[in-house]
């Protein structure tokens, strides 16, 4: 890498232990194992020890463990907690819920319909995060696609609304900055271990006025 640029975390490639895939490690999970020879997630890619990486997939996790994966990249034998795959969805799931409520406290995040409404007709510029089990067709009704060029599907209504202290949330906003892209980011990995396809594009839904 050159000197003086920075260290982003697309730059690194890792090889996904599952499928031999090579691939930016933002799309990947990386496991380290602990000085009790137990396999520990990683999901903030900050604990020290030599990493494993597996592709963010549930699959690929269940994979590793059937197969003894593990135990053949660490070269010794190692212990997988039960449910592990499970686990690491639970870990993504709340890393990203701690940054949508990091940027609700910053002010940058804001939830339900109307307060979205007044958002775009006031002018600004947000990220969309839709639960999982909301209404397509009531978003394709209501946001005008231009004013969302990508938004999120990764988070049920019961998790989002932990974000925002609610029981309950369908629709929210991230306003434009880094707290949105890192947002973005994680949404988009936990899309992938979910195994929910690719983030739709609001360029694909109907395009409509405000108050029609």
């Amino acid at each position: 890498m050159t000197r003086g640029k920075s260290r982003s975390h697309e730059h690194f490639v890792r090889r996904c232990l599952a499928t031999g895939t090579r691939t930016s490690q933002d799309s990947m999970i990386r496991f380290v194992v602990s000085p009790q020879a137990k396999v520990v997630p990683d999901v903030g890619r900050r604990l020290p020890g030599r990493g494993m990486w597996l592709l963010a997939r549930h699959d690929a996790v269940n994979r590793a463990v059937s197969d003894n994966l593990f135990s053949r990249a660490a070269r010794q034998a190692v212990r997988c907690p039960d449910r592990l795959a499970d686990t690491v969805d639970e870990l993504l799931r709340d890393r990203l819920c701690h940054h949508i409520a990091l940027s609700r406290k910053a002010g940058m995040a804001f939830f339900g319909f109307e307060r979205i409404r007044t958002m775009i007709a006031s002018g600004e510029t947000c990220s969309l995060l839709l639960a999982i089990d909301g209404s397509m067709r009531q978003l394709g009704k209501t946001f005008p696609a231009h004013d969302f060029p990508l938004f999120s599907r990764s988070l049920y209504g019961k998790e989002l609304g932990l974000a925002f202290d609610r029981n309950f949330v369908v629709h929210a906003a991230v306003k434009r900055g880094q707290l949105a892209k890192t947002i973005s980011e994680e949404s988009r990995r936990l899309r992938s271990y979910r195994q929910l396809g690719e983030d739709y594009e609001l360029a694909n839904l109907r395009q409509v006025k405000l108050g029609s």
